[in-house]
């Protein structure tokens, strides 16, 4: 009885001596993960730790999609892990001799990419018309069943009717009798019912039919003329104020709208400061209200072009703050382009404006995602690029990539890249002064076509080539 009260307080003392000589921490754990884990903008996130010395044999890395096994080099493992769409917990366990040590590590990544199928057309002209091809088109990227319908129609506003079926991998059409511009849509799903949308447009000449593609193929973007909306002039909600105004507009004789940014930002600022490229600023209204502008603009022939920020995020985005006080352990430390020392660089003087890093392919993605985005949720037309020099400049390959995604979805989006100050040219809009607020936009008959010729040079909205030349041909007419 006294041995084991002896060897009990032993115990006792021992527990407390070594909890002394801790501090009351934890073991060093075995391995950890070298970054924290986050928003993920691909399907194959390369994943690393660390390894305490001789503490592991091997290492086995697990996620939704896989489990892979890799073998410490210099105190490090590092492995491509697939992931799913959505959340996913992704763990690691130390291993020596075919035993487990240590506790299991996680965490999460969540990817924001699109799980869905994608739709391809392929154009094959023939003598007699054209054959639209969608064999092409390929299954999700992250759980891929197999495509089981290819959906056809065509467009509402086609100038004249297309001979077409309702269903099929391939349609084969006649050449339409009437000329002008065609539009096709295809739409696949598979066999979980995820879907996807191409479209392509066709031009129509006595009989021949050839595809248009390319930027500025369609035959809207020569004729745009262009008013400027600068949102924050209006009282909030700023969205729906302006589509109350549209017959205004249609009589000045706008058919375009060029939106100031839209995309959420830093408190105070005018729209460039990005703190969220998916997000719609509070003060502009809501998604529904965004909708019913362009609806009600798409009725009225006005189409609706955004200006856009990909160059740079706010210091305020949640993924520079992330970067900003973990280093090199956040997810998100790369995203941002450096200087040698590793400070972020910013645009110009603006130290706010953290410039992204497009050699990053989750920076390229996650922004043909957020351009791609405003397109299938919005239908917005198009949209006029701010610094779009950064990204050119950085990553030459990324604009051409960029508009074949999106000529893809909307093959007659406009998509302007050219530097400040630069004119127009066809098919390309040049970086304009929004110029419109509230006011000078009643109930009245509009002014006369004098008065707009006016009201345009003043620098109230441009026109595009072709309409400034039939303008300044009637101009000289007169």
């Amino acid at each position: 009885m006294a041995f084991g009260r002896a060897w009990a307080s032993l115990r006792l003392l021992g527990a407390v001596a070594a909890l002394l000589s801790t501090g009351g921490a934890e073991p060093h754990a075995l391995i950890a993960f070298e970054t924290q884990g986050r928003d993920a903008w691909t399907w194959r996130k390369e994943i690393a730790l660390s390894v305490a010395d001789a503490a592991c044999d091997e290492v086995t890395i697990s996620s939704p999609a896989a489990s892979l096994v890799r073998r410490p080099q210099s105190g490090h493992v590092v492995a491509s892990m697939p992931l799913v769409a959505g959340d996913n917990s992704v763990s690691a366990e130390c291993w020596k001799a075919g035993v487990r040590r240590g506790e299991t590590v996680r965490q999460h990544w969540v990817v924001r990419l699109r799980d869905a199928p994608t739709a391809h057309l392929r154009v094959v002209m023939r003598d007699d018309g054209v054959t639209l091809d969608a064999s092409a088109s390929e299954p999700a990227r992250s759980r891929p069943t197999p495509i089981t319908r290819y959906s056809w129609r065509a467009g509402e506003r086609n100038p004249g009717p297309l001979a077409m079926p309702a269903e099929g991998m391939t349609v084969a059409l006649p050449a339409p009798f009437v000329d002008g511009e065609y539009h096709v849509s295809l739409t696949i799903a598979d066999a979980t019912g995820r879907t996807d949308k191409a479209t392509v447009m066709l031009r129509v000449h006595e009989g021949k039919v050839r595809r248009l593609d390319g930027p500025g193929a369609a035959e809207w973007i020569g004729n745009a003329v262009i008013y400027g909306v600068m949102l924050s002039a209006f009282e909030p909600p700023r969205l729906p104020a302006v589509t109350a105004r549209l017959d205004a507009l249609k009589r000045l004789g706008i058919n375009t709208l060029w939106l100031s940014p839209i995309t959420r930002s830093a408190p105070g600022d005018f729209g460039y400061a990005v703190t969220g490229h998916f997000a719609l600023r509070a003060d502009l209204g809501s998604e529904a209200d965004l909708r019913a502008l362009v609806e009600a603009a798409h009725l009225r022939d006005i189409r609706v072009i955004l200006d856009f920020v990909p160059n740079h995020l706010s210091d305020h985005h949640p993924y520079y703050l992330s970067a900003s006080r973990l280093g090199s352990a956040s997810p998100y430390y790369d995203f941002f382009a450096r200087t040698p020392s590793g400070e972020a660089t910013h645009y110009f003087n603006w130290s706010n404006l953290k410039n992204l890093n497009y050699g990053n392919p989750e920076v390229r993605q996650m922004m043909i995602e957020a351009f791609a985005y405003w397109v299938r949720a919005f239908d917005i037309d198009g949209f006029r690029v701010d610094a779009a020099w950064g990204p050119r400049e950085r990553t030459p390959g990324f604009w051409p990539r960029l508009q074949q995604e999106l000529r893809r979805i909307k093959p007659d989006l406009c998509c302007s890249r050219r530097p400040p100050r630069a004119m127009p040219t066809t098919g390309a809009l040049a970086s304009m002064r929004p110029t419109i607020g509230p006011t000078g936009l009643g109930s009245g008959p509009g002014p006369t076509p004098s008065a707009r010729r006016s009201i345009l040079r003043a620098g109230y909205g441009r026109r595009s080539p072709r309409a400034a030349a039939r303008a300044a041909s009637a101009s000289s007419g007169s």
